[in-house]
């Protein structure tokens, strides 16, 4: 079991990456160093939109990426050496975001957009290790235990960098800007140093299984299996059921956590500081709820437990647009807190066991391929609705209505295959 601890410390590590530069600290950045309204392309775009687009466009990438890299981890047996690869461009793309002069915000969204890259390719290659670290009976409580880690690695570290935004200005004179680039440098190293730890704890997971395999010739094998792979829908069925449904309510889920707190900022006029804060509470009660959700399936199905996070989120997300008020917003932050890891683990934890385990890198490529493509329609959507209508309010109750796609998808699952 001492190398399943590894896997969950590198969720510790990457998860500051989620937290910092997806969610809390990178997002409002962007938003006070930006113009307000952006022109690029010939159009003039708020700021709240392009930054929502951007997101889009580097989980895009990664969706046009994962099917190929996926196979070839299965192929030349270098999930491990993949995972190490992406990591360390994200590492690197994480710190360069705090060497850019905020003046040069394109720069920004540049380097931005190579850190999501290396982030998400990364997780790829993580989940694709799962069935080697673990037996399938281990998988929910693993899974979560990943999660759980995620959430205190990542709260922590952004509790480290809220803690220097106050501090620094008060004590040192620091200009809040300058605060936040030193915040995400550190973010970077944090990624760096305990990702280092992990990969070394992994390294003996997947030993003696490399194959050499020339780039064009992974490529080539890499493309054939994925076809090979669409033409066995029938043997898979449950597993590209569970996809199609993953990849409508995941898109709800995916641009609720990049665009909280630009809502919080925009919506309701929450300064940074606070929507840090409040973006560290949920770190911190999404750990018990993690490990809460892992809990339940011991009594009830991971099928059903699913079915009851997806009610969940829809009343949750929907009641968001009736928020007017900060009190309000913590009370929902904390809702969703709870249900947050549950829903993640779990969807992950499932899809792992309607597969056969030597084709956890194609299969977990598909799977990273519909989380991608959602968190490209869910920011595009809420962009496209503020540019529409003037508020980014008017997003949410399309993303309501993915979580009632998403669970009629689901619904269609054998009921054979809702029960392991």
């Amino acid at each position: 079991m001492r190398t399943a601890w590894y896997w969950c410390l590198y969720d510790w590590a990457n998860s500051a990456f989620a937290t910092v530069m997806l969610t809390a600290v990178l997002p409002t950045y962007f938003l006070g160093v930006a113009p307000e309204r952006v022109r690029f392309l010939g159009l003039e775009w708020p700021a709240e939109s392009l930054w929502a687009y951007t997101v889009g466009v580097s989980v895009g990438l990664m969706a046009l990426l994962m099917p190929v890299l996926g196979a070839i981890a299965d192929q030349a047996g270098r999930r491990f050496a993949s995972l190490v690869a992406f990591a360390a461009v994200g590492v690197l793309a994480t710190v360069a975001t705090g060497t850019v002069s905020p003046s040069a915000w394109w720069g920004l969204l540049i380097a931005f957009i190579v850190g999501n890259v290396g982030f998400e390719g990364s997780l790829v290659f993580y989940n694709a290790l799962l069935p080697h670290v673990v037996g399938p009976k281990d998988y929910d409580r693993v899974s979560s235990w990943g999660f759980a880690a995620g959430y205190v690695g990542g709260g922590l570290a952004l509790a480290g960098v809220l803690a220097w935004l106050w501090i620094a200005p008060a004590w040192w004179d620091i200009p809040a800007v300058q605060a936040v680039r030193h915040g995400l440098v550190a973010t970077g190293l944090w990624w760096g140093l305990f990702g280092a730890v992990a990969c070394w704890g992994l390294r003996r997971v997947e030993a003696g299984s490399a194959r050499p395999l020339h780039l064009g010739e992974a490529f080539r094998q890499g493309w054939a299996r994925l076809y090979q792979t669409f033409r066995a829908l029938r043997p898979y069925r449950s597993a590209f059921r569970f996809l199609a449904a993953y990849l409508i309510y995941n898109d709800a889920v995916e641009t609720t956590i990049a665009l909280a707190a630009v809502f919080g900022q925009k919506a309701l006029d929450i300064p940074q500081t606070r929507l840090i804060l409040i973006i560290l509470v949920v770190q911190f009660l999404a750990f018990p709820g993690a490990l809460f959700w892992g809990w339940t399936t011991r009594r009830v199905a991971t099928f059903h437990v699913l079915e009851v996070l997806l009610g969940l989120w829809a009343v949750l997300t929907g009641s968001a647009f009736f928020v007017r008020t900060e009190a309000a917003f913590w009370g929902l932050a904390g809702g969703i807190a709870w249900i947050l890891g549950g829903i993640q683990a779990l969807s992950r934890s499932y899809y792992a066991r309607l597969f056969p385990p030597e084709s956890s890198g194609e299969f977990f490529g598909f799977y990273a391929v519909t989380s991608k493509f959602a968190a490209i329609l869910g920011p595009i959507l809420v962009g496209a609705m503020t540019q529409v209508f003037g508020h980014i309010r008017y997003g949410i109750p399309g993303l309501v209505l993915f979580y009632v796609v998403g669970w009629a998808l689901l619904r269609t699952i054998p009921p054979s295959d809702r029960r392991i």
